[in-house]
């Protein structure tokens, strides 16, 4: 799911109740994990991978999220 968000290269998303890593590649994250990631638009998007993100999270348009840095 491509979000509106200028993509990040670090920190953490929190999304329904959810927080997932913004990491660099879908390999860092073991399969069936969520992640965020820059996508190739630029755009912070959010992923499960190998699987469908807005099934397994629950996510739609307008879903509401937020980005942190580490703590």
């Amino acid at each position: 799911a491509i979000t509106s968000l200028a993509g990040r290269d670090h920190g953490f998303v929190d999304v329904v109740g959810r927080v997932l890593p913004v990491v660099g590649a879908y390999a860092d994250v073991a399969p069936g994990e969520p992640l965020a990631l820059t996508s190739s638009s630029g755009r912070l998007e959010l992923s499960v991978r190998n699987g469908d993100a807005a099934a397994e999270l629950g996510l739609a348009r307008g879903t509401t999220l937020s980005w942190r840095p580490h703590d």
